[in-house]
């Protein structure tokens, strides 16, 4: 079964230390997984200020600056893993 994981960190501005938590606490563990044949796929994503929200409401396409979900974390990046099952899939994560 895939799960899609999102690499976050707190802050929700993607600060350069949001980014650097990121990137200097996430190697290893992504190493062991695709070591493991676990992970299928991940990758960073782009700074917020580079983001475009798309939206279509009654037909209409309505595009606007940045993500514009309310979150208290910066998410970086995804990864796709295949496990077992969804508690394997939270012990991976954890």
């Amino acid at each position: 079964m895939k799960y899609l994981l999102f690499i976050c960190a707190d802050g929700i501005e993607g600060t350069a230390e949001d980014e650097a938590t990121i990137r200097d606490g996430t190697p290893g563990w992504l190493d062991e997984m695709d070591h493991r044949g676990i992970r299928v796929y991940g990758h960073a994503l782009k700074p917020v200020e580079t983001a475009t929200t798309v939206r279509v409401r009654d037909g209409e396409t309505v595009l606007s600056d940045g993500p514009s979900t309310e979150t208290k974390e910066f998410i970086g990046g995804f990864t796709i893993i295949d496990c077992e099952g969804q508690d394997e899939a939270v012990r991976l994560a954890a």
